[in-house]
């Protein structure tokens, strides 16, 4: 998984690239996969379905731009990452609760469009069913 959040870094010129997965033991969302990462808080948090920016992305489906980071300003990751402009994407992997996709910038950029990222869904669904069965 690391090479490919690696390469969708490197095509995006992006700083962080990241996936939350729901946990069902814990019973919470929690980032299992990261690169660019500038400190590990990420590995501790815990958040509730339907809460904050990938909680809202998980609930509703929906792919979620934020051009600015006053509009996630609340965002803990947002927070302690820096980041200044991130999207979220919906997965889905298998038959497990769906999985979410953050790629984020540390500067303000215009964001890319759909069709520069889409590419990278289908790829990371399968490892993520890869990772299912491990």
């Amino acid at each position: 998984m690391e090479g490919l959040l690696n390469e969708i870094k490197s095509e995006l010129n992006a700083d962080v690239v990241a996936i939350a997965e729901w946990k069902k033991k814990e019973a919470s969302i929690q980032w299992t996969y990261a690169t660019g990462m500038t400190n590990r808080r990420y590995r501790y948090m815990h958040i509730l379905y339907g809460l904050g920016i990938v909680g809202k992305v998980m609930q509703s489906g929906q792919v979620m731009y934020y051009p600015s980071k006053h509009e996630a300003e609340h965002d803990p990751l947002v927070n302690a990452e820096s980041l200044e402009s991130l999207f979220l994407v919906p997965l889905a992997a298998g038959s497990s609760l769906p999985s979410v996709l953050l790629v984020g910038y540390r500067t303000k950029v215009y964001l890319p469009p759909e069709s520069t990222w889409k590419k990278w869904r289908a790829p990371l669904i399968e490892e993520l069913k890869g990772e299912e069965t491990r």
